[in-house]
């Protein structure tokens, strides 16, 4: 996958996705134990301006985590691994400081040069520093003399985190502090030495997302769990409970047991109510490895919809890709699939966001905030992120449209249509949704204009591939058009139609311009919202294209639930056919000259399957 890089920073691929808020390792005596927001056993990045200068690194230790609260602080860990430094200094503040001016600091250790090596530096206060309950930052300053080599370059050592206030970076090339967690550069490799009282067996349970269950059944979900006792965390017993019934005690054993301080998500199941209706429901831990949980009140809450009737639904599949992404091909053949499989199920979203010097870049301004660190990249419903050909596994013959059904299996309680006009200047399209919701709710509501068939000649036109000096027989069958000898086998390539474009939505500077949708169970919401077309090179492509205006309905936690996408009436979309939903994973498109393509084109196309069965299917010019 490419990556676009800081230009100060040296950034390495984490490949585990870890849900963990902080990590606590090794005891130094009964009352001791290390607590951090990363631990000094994940794989490390680093950070720098590859500059000499000084640097004031610091994290935030709040005051009202169950794991702190209470606390003292004994000691300080943390890694800096660079060979010509000087001036070392760790410290304890109220507030981000003026490193400057040692008045602004609770507790500073002078550290000698001596104590810095391969392995992480441990400083002992003479006297222990309370935590207070609005919380304390804890950090560490360095000057480095000369930066010629990796370690003086980025001498900031980083690992992965989840929690605010994990990174904080102040240099002389930055104006003033900067929060670096912010900006997905991980979190400090530091730890604190917590002194205190602790419980033998506590484990706490985290936030809960809203789930959706059948009436009558069970669904399994993810809780979040932090054990903030002495033992590790190797089983709980839970119980959930409403205002109408609680449950019987059940019983999960965790295949990796959790230390103090680390969180791990864990699976559990939820009964639904007997009958339609939302709910409240408390999940209280009761037991920690058999025994009574040493702190009673561990408890999280689960809003919960019992749902009786099924609502079809449509997934979304946005895609992060560009014309300067040379892994990007794949990304164009997975959405292709999509589409030509599922058809109207699939409601494919390209966001064309990977370089500036793109024809059909949207800035992240007019586009929903969706944190994509690499490209290709694709997300479910802003649920889970996969790559758009390979899908949730990189490997052997799994591909996304085998995740696609596991999506379109989610259950949802609203259902959503939207319409769309363009008007006579083909400068703005009038947009309608209706909503409709099986129980008293608020929703967010998007709209988002979809393009397909744009072409152009310009080199920002250009798609570079990776593909194309690979030979064919390496890469997987349906990549084989882009790979060396094929129809697109070229390191950049001309006279591509990219469809799924997203040329324009209801996020304006940042915000989504439609508020968000109350709904009275049963009741049809009618909202509409007009979006204007881009005033660029782009609308001559939208001329020849066709345009699609799409509805996309989240929970408060940003997750759609559903949506639709329907032709623009006025576009020329409506005389374009797809196949319907073909679930043939292995469905190939030929043109009767002999060429595969991703997707049916416009005339003739032969759908053949790995069966024999050969489908002809006519698609008619815009």
């Amino acid at each position: 996958m490419n990556k676009k890089r800081d230009g100060r920073v040296f950034g390495i691929r984490f490949f585990c996705m870890l849900i963990l808020s902080a990590l606590a390792l090794t005891a130094n005596a009964e009352n001791q134990l290390w607590w951090g927001h990363t631990n000094n056993i994940d794989q490390r990045g680093s950070y720098g301006t590859q500059q000499t200068g000084t640097y004031h690194c610091a994290v935030f230790i709040p005051g009202d985590n169950a794991a702190t609260s209470g606390k003292k602080i004994a000691a300080i860990r943390f890694s800096l691994k660079a060979n010509n430094v000087t001036d070392i200094k760790a410290w304890t503040a109220t507030a981000l400081p003026d490193p400057a001016d040692e008045s602004q600091l609770s507790v500073s250790v002078d550290v000698d040069p001596s104590q810095i090596g391969p392995t992480d530096t441990e400083l002992p206060l003479t006297s222990p520093c309370d935590i207070p309950a609005e919380g304390i930052y804890v950090g560490y300053s360095f000057t480095i003399t000369t930066a010629k080599r990796g370690p003086d370059m980025f001498p900031v050592i980083t690992a992965p985190a989840t929690t605010e206030g994990s990174l904080f970076v102040q240099t002389e090339q930055s104006d003033g502090w900067e929060d670096l967690y912010s900006q997905g550069k991980g979190g400090l490799m530091l730890q604190i030495l917590l002194q205190g009282d602790f419980a033998d067996r506590h484990a706490l349970p985290g936030e809960l997302t809203p789930m959706m269950v059948s009436v009558g059944g069970e669904s399994t979900t993810v809780l979040p769990l932090t054990n903030i006792g002495t033992q590790s965390v190797s089983s709980i017993d839970y119980t959930v409970s409403d205002d109408y019934t609680t449950s019987g005690e059940r019983h999960a054993d965790l295949t990796d047991p959790i230390a103090f301080g680390e969180t791990k998500s864990i699976p559990i199941i939820i009964p639904a109510d007997d009958t339609q209706r939302k709910s409240m429901k408390t999940l209280t831990v009761t037991k920690v490895n058999g025994q009574p949980n040493s702190r009673p009140g561990s408890t999280a809450e689960l809003m919960c919809y019992s749902i009786a009737d099924v609502i079809n639904r449509n997934v979304v599949v946005e895609e992060y890709t560009g014309v300067q992404c040379g892994n990007c091909p794949r990304g164009m053949v997975g959405m292709s699939m999509l589409h030509d499989m599922y058809g109207s199920r699939f409601v494919g979203i390209a966001i064309h966001q990977y370089s500036k010097n793109d024809a059909m870049y949207i800035s992240p301004d007019n586009y929903a905030p969706l944190s994509f660190q690499e490209a290709p990249m694709c997300t479910f419903d802003r649920s889970w992120m996969v790559d758009p050909f390979y899908g949730s596994m990189e490997m052997g013959e799994h591909r996304v449209w085998d995740d696609f059904p596991v999506a379109l299996q989610e259950l949802t309680r609203c259902s959503v249509s939207v319409s769309g006009s363009i008007d006579d200047d083909f400068s703005q399209v009038e947009a309608v949704a209706q909503i409709k919701s099986l129980f008293d709710d608020s929703y967010s509501l998007e709209f988002v204009l979809v393009a397909d068939g744009l072409t152009g000649s310009a080199s920002n036109w250009l798609q570079s591939n990776f593909l194309y000096s690979i030979e064919p027989e390496i890469v997987p069958e349906e990549l084989r058009l882009f790979a060396q000898g094929g129809t697109y086998g070229l390191s950049r390539i001309s006279g591509l139609a990219y469809n799924d474009v997203a040329v324009a939505s209801s996020y304006v500077e940042g915000k989504n311009q439609v508020e968000d949708v109350t709904v009275t169970a049963g009741d049809v919401k009618e909202v509409s919202y007009t979006l204007p077309l881009p005033a660029t090179e782009l609308k001559e492509a939208l001329r020849a294209g066709r345009l699609y205006v799409a509805a996309l309905v989240a929970d408060a936690q940003g997750r759609i639930l559903n949506a639709d996408k329907q032709p623009v009436s006025g576009s020329g979309a409506t005389a374009v056919s797809t196949i319907a939903t073909t679930h043939d994973t292995s469905a190939t498109v030929y043109t009767p000259d002999g060429l595969c393509h991703p997707r049916l084109q416009p005339g003739l196309n032969i759908v053949r399957t790995p069966s024999g069965n050969i489908t002809k299917i006519f698609v008619s010019n815009p």
